[in-house]
Parts: structure tokens; sequence; C-alpha cells
């Protein structure tokens, strides 16, 4: 896949933006990736300034599987366990930050943490050891989750396309945003009246989350 250097596109407030605000630096390895499903959240100046910086992998270990009927990917805390995860490195400013949080549900789903990305100085060269340098950058993973998801196959880089053939959303009516806005309120709102039951929260929730306690 061809990467290319890009700025999202310029509005009349975008400089103002950057100036009040320093850029902040994150990965992404599934849907947010140049020629992924989320990809356009990136590049539209109406949700912040994003840099593609160049690609990068993940100095440790992580297990990036594909799991729900939604087919989504995720990356799960648990170092030292699958492998080293290949993605994309932005410069992103706050507004732009802001809106990955609310697509990724952080911190109540998925939790953002820096971590160390080995960087590819050519976008064209994978081989990110040998010519790359170490930055941090923001990190989105499931931190709980259900034991046997730790079972699945594990991949190196994500494509919805892949060869694992579990396209993105397929199985899905709704949008991953709109899904994952559904059924946290869904989840909240019924645990916390103490109604909870299988019936009324969607199947995403029991698929990769682990059940809260009470």
């Amino acid at each position: 896949m061809a990467f290319v250097n890009y700025v999202s596109e310029e509005s009349p407030d975008m400089y103002e933006s950057l100036f009040r605000s320093p850029l902040k630096r994150v990965f992404v390895y599934g849907t947010l990736k140049s020629g992924q499903p989320n990809h356009e959240l990136l590049i539209s100046s109406s949700n912040g300034y994003a840099k593609f910086i160049g690609i990068g992998k993940t100095l440790n270990k992580y297990p990036l599987v594909i799991a729900s009927k939604y087919n989504i990917p995720f990356l799960l805390k648990q170092p030292g366990v699958g492998h080293q995860v290949l993605g994309e490195v932005y410069d992103v400013d706050s507004k732009m930050m802001d809106k990955l949080d609310e697509l990724e549900e952080h911190p109540r789903f998925y939790l953002r943490t820096e971590e160390d990305i080995i960087m590819a100085k050519d976008s064209k060269d994978v081989n990110v050891e040998k010519i790359g340098c170490v930055t941090k950058a923001w990190t989105y993973f499931l931190p709980k989750f259900q034991s046997y998801l730790l079972e699945l196959p594990m991949y190196s880089s994500y494509a919805s396309d892949g060869l694992h053939g579990r396209k993105y959303g397929e199985s899905s009516a709704l949008s991953y945003p709109e899904a994952a806005h559904v059924w946290y309120i869904q989840i909240f709102v019924v645990n916390e009246a103490k109604l909870y039951t299988m019936e009324k929260v969607p199947q995403l929730y029991f698929t990769v989350y682990r059940e809260p306690s009470n």
C-alpha cells in the first residue's frame, strides 16, 4: 500500500488552533490507517489538524485480534504476547485528539496510553528496525477483555479486506461509532439501574469486555 505524506486540508482557523494547542503524536494500527474504513476522520479538516509522520511498529509485542460480530480490530493490553504491530504515526492537534477519543470511547472502552514506537523515515520501507528511531506516541488499547481473546489469531498488521476474511463492520447495520454509542448507553444505563440482562446489552459487550463487578 502506498502511503501519502499529507496534512489535513487547511481551514481558516487551523493555524490559530495549532498556535493555541501543541501537537500530540498518535499511533494508529486499525481502521484509522490509510485506506481503512475510518481513515476519513483523520483527513477531514473539520475534525482538526493531522499530519502523517511515517509508518511505525510497536517496540513491544501486543496481541492484535479481530473480534465481535462487527469484526473490529482490538489491540489488547497484554505486553509480551503476539507481535510487534505495524501502523502509522500522526501528529494531531487537541481537536483531532478529542475526535479520536470520541471514536475510541476513551477512557471508558479503549484506554489511550503512550507507547514506544519504532519509526521508519522512509514510508516505503517497512523494515523499521534497520532505519528507524524510537518515538513516544499515544496508542489505543483494550485494557479489559475476556481471556479467550488471547486464543484468537494475532496479527502484526491489520487491513479490513485482509486474508482473514473478516471485513470490518459487515455484520452490523450500524457503523462502529454508532454501534459503540448505542452499546455504551445500554451498558451504563442498564447496569446503573441494576437491570443488567443479556437481552438488553448488545452482543459486542459479551464478546470482548469483562463483566463489571457489582
